[in-house]
């Protein structure tokens, strides 16, 4: 496979990714306010616990996924549910 190729079809399967980043220079251009003063209020606009928190659960949900340790627990949890 090519690199443009690779390339392309993770723009592809990353589509809302690649529509914020060309949306980003569009927003940019159409605050009133001059490019400068925009670019230096971008990181006042991101709330830096919040995203730690979500990166610490987007990392802990997909440990659990890959562990397998959910899907143990569930067919442990239904080999011992007793049915009516």
């Amino acid at each position: 496979m090519r690199p443009g190729a690779r390339v392309r079809q993770w723009l592809r399967s990353e589509w809302l990714f690649t529509l914020l980043v060309l949306a980003l220079p569009v927003l940019l251009w159409s605050d009133p306010a001059p490019v400068g003063e925009t670019l230096a209020r971008l990181p006042g606009l991101l709330d830096i616990p919040t995203l730690a928190a979500l990166a610490g659960l987007l990392l802990l949900s997909r440990a659990l996924s890959d562990s397998g340790g959910l899907e143990a627990a569930g067919l442990w949890l239904i080999a011992r549910v007793r049915h009516p």
